[in-house]
């Protein structure tokens, strides 16, 4: 699936015949001219979107991160995912389910204390 989802994107980038470049002292903007509305810019401090013609615009790619807000992916297909609450991790998903780990008066996750969500219900340990 995360295959697909590179080959569709290589053959967007590939058949883009109308892309307009423009460089200069705001960044580079590239532009569809099919679709004056859709534009990205590329400055030091990452990688915008704008959706309606570059009236505003929506930080994509930071130099400390990429933004998630902005994720439309069509499939996500990973072994694990793991959500940390700072450095304490709180969730997991992976093919036992959505976990939720208890964490206690120490701020320590206890991995025997937790609920899950799978395809047979929701239920806690």
């Amino acid at each position: 699936m995360l295959q697909d989802t590179f080959d569709y994107n290589k053959d967007l980038v590939m058949n883009s015949a109308n892309q307009a470049v423009t460089w200069d002292n705001t960044g580079i903007t590239v532009s569809d001219e099919s679709n004056s509305a859709l534009k990205v810019r590329i400055i030091a401090g990452g990688i915008f979107v704008s959706d309606d013609g570059g009236e505003t615009w929506k930080n994509a790619i930071r130099g400390d991160g990429i933004s998630t807000d902005l994720l439309t992916a069509g499939r996500i297909n990973t072994s694990e995912i793991f959500v940390y609450d700072g450095t304490h991790q709180s969730f997991r998903w992976d093919s036992q389910g959505i976990n939720a780990y208890f964490s206690d008066e120490t701020d320590k996750t206890n991995f025997g204390k937790f609920v899950r969500f799978d395809r047979f219900g929701l239920y806690g340990y």
